[in-house]
């Protein structure tokens, strides 16, 4: 299969070997970065933050950072979690 007959095969509107590829690779990129990399970054960064509001609770009576600290460390995991149901949430 030559170029003329995969433009005519588009023209006719009849799939080709290179819309399945690219359908594969666009597959493959959503599951990759969407699927495997966002989830990594979503459960390390709650995590993270859980643990940042762990260790600055008890000073947070005593020092002005490490209260807006903390409401950072909330602020982040909602960010977190709403991209977390953005990209794990099948379209």
């Amino acid at each position: 299969m030559n170029a003329s007959d995969n433009i005519s095969s588009a023209i006719k509107g009849q799939p080709t070997s290179a819309t399945f590829t690219s359908l594969y690779n666009c597959d493959l990129y959503r599951f990759i970065f969407h699927g495997i990399f966002n989830g990594v970054i979503v459960t390390v960064g709650i995590a993270c933050n859980c643990l940042t509001k762990i260790t600055l609770w008890d000073e947070k009576s005593t020092n002005p950072t490490s209260f807006l600290l903390i409401c950072l460390a909330i602020a982040d995991n909602l960010v977190l979690a709403a991209a977390g149901f953005v990209y794990f949430i099948p379209e």
